[in-house]
This record gives structure tokens, C-alpha cells and sequence, in this order.
């Protein structure tokens, strides 16, 4: 016995755009290359911490270092949890670079007998260290805000300050703010 088979074709066609190399390169270079805000951001931050690197370097320290000796000077014996959260760094990340302060004695850190959160404190050879660098940091604090003049120098700041805030609305906590002048 014969069985008969109906076979029924559907033909579905969709509109699939198949990119080519040169389509994707073309995209990147419209979408990404002048625009991409993390890229330029980073890239600006970069060049500005060299200067501080470059500038600081004398005194044994980064830009990094100074800013992180400076928090530490202000919010006194500040637990490395909270000093992470005012610099926006991970906490892991934060000891790994206090690491060398401590060692160069320029911090302590340090658990309370009654409590098991660690705490960071300046050392009288960090404070001695920072008076010393302090004279420098503003030097080339003005340094680059003659170079970028005045309008672009308020922009950086608007823009920092814009940042901050977008950090805050998303959750992020940025701790306290510090202002050298």
C-alpha cells in the first residue's frame, strides 16, 4: 500500500542585513571613534595623572598616593571600607595600593581591639611628606589650569561635578568631597 505525502513549501524570506567588514569599520568610526565618552574621558584622565605623577614623583608619590594620604589626613582613622567608598575605588584595589604607604610609613592601618573593620591613619612622616609635596600639587594645580585656561578649567569642573551626581542617581556612593586648592 502506497501512502501519499503532501509536502507543503513555505517560502519565509526576512530581510537580514549582513554587515561587511568595511560596514562595521564605518559604523566604529561614526559611532565610536570621536564620540565614546568612556575612551576619552580615560584618556584625559591619563594625561592629567602623569602630570601628577610626573610632578609628585620626588616625594615617592603618585598623584594617586597624595590624593589617598590626603583623605586620610582629613577624615581621620577612616575604615578602608569607607576611605574605598570616598575615592571610588574597590577595596581590594585600595589596600593593594595602600600597601606601599604602609610600608614606606606613611599610614597605619590598623584593626580596633573592638571592632574587626581596619582603619587607615596618617603617619607624622605622611603629614611630613604631604607638606612637602603640597607646595608642588599646587604648582601643578595652576600649571594645568593655566594650560587649559579658564573656560576649559570650569568645564572639567562642571563636568566632574556632573559625573558625581550621575554616580549618586545611580546608587554608586562617591563620599565626601575634597577640595585642594
Amino acid at each position: 500500500q502506497a501512502q501519499i505525502v503532501t509536502l507543503t513549501f513555505i517560502n519565509i524570506s526576512a530581510y537580514t542585513h549582513i554587515m561587511n567588514d568595511q560596514d562595521i569599520i564605518e559604523q566604529l568610526r561614526q559611532d565610536v571613534a570621536g564620540q565614546c565618552a568612556c575612551q576619552k574621558i580615560r584618556k584625559a584622565s591619563r594625561t592629567i595623572t602623569r602630570r601628577y605623577d610626573d610632578a609628585l614623583k620626588p616625594f615617592g608619590l603618585t598623584g594617586n598616593q597624595f590624593t589617598m594620604l590626603t583623605i586620610i589626613s582629613l577624615a581621620d582613622k577612616v575604615t578602608l571600607s569607607r576611605l574605598a567608598e570616598i575615592i571610588g575605588m574597590e577595596r581590594t584595589t585600595l589596600i593593594r595600593n595602600l600597601k606601599p604607604l604602609e610600608r614606606a610609613g606613611l599610614v597605619t592601618i590598623a584593626a580596633e581591639e573592638s571592632r574587626r573593620a581596619k582603619h587607615a591613619t596618617i603617619s607624622s612622616q605622611g603629614l611630613n611628606t604631604l607638606s612637602k609635596a603640597l607646595p608642588v600639587w599646587r604648582n601643578t594645580q595652576a600649571s594645568l589650569k593655566a594650560d587649559l585656561g579658564d573656560k576649559t578649567w570650569q568645564v572639567v569642573y562642571q563636568g566632574r561635578d556632573a559625573i558625581s551626581e550621575l554616580s549618586r542617581n545611580t546608587g554608586m556612593i562617591t563620599g565626601i568631597t575634597v577640595t585642594l586648592n
